[in-house]
């Protein structure tokens, strides 16, 4: 099964250096920024806080009783990629410029992007090299 994981992280790679070229060279005028992202689990309707006494602080209102797999998707940034164009970078007037409405956000699988915060993940990338 390797064969095929690197034919698809070729095409992957292959669709990244195009996009980065074609944002650097100002190909693509829309495309302010790209930047990986990756599926989030799980969804903000079911995280909460908890009060000084445990109870729950519900941040959301959208909260219904229904199955986790009706919640949309929702992504988070994994901090792999982060691709700008140079003018939007020194122009933008935005707290981020790196995101915005015209961010490009390029999904990466879970296997890919395992943020390594703690010994316990390091143990788990450990095991995934073996």
């Amino acid at each position: 099964m390797l064969l095929p994981n690197i034919i698809n992280k070729m095409g992957q790679m292959s669709f990244f250096f195009k996009m980065w070229w074609r944002v650097y060279t100002g190909e693509i005028v829309w495309l302010k920024s790209l930047v990986s992202v990756t599926e989030q689990h799980p969804s903000p309707e079911w995280i909460f806080q908890l009060s000084k006494t445990n109870k729950l602080i519900c941040e959301s209102n959208s909260l219904k009783s229904t199955n986790r797999q009706n919640f949309p998707n929702y992504y988070k940034l994994n901090g792999a990629i982060y691709i700008i164009s140079t003018e939007h970078f020194l122009t933008s007037s935005l707290p981020d410029p790196f995101i915005s409405n015209d961010t490009l956000g390029f999904n990466m699988s879970k296997e890919h992007s395992v943020d390594i915060d703690d010994k316990q993940d390091l143990l788990y990338c450990e095991n995934q090299l073996i």
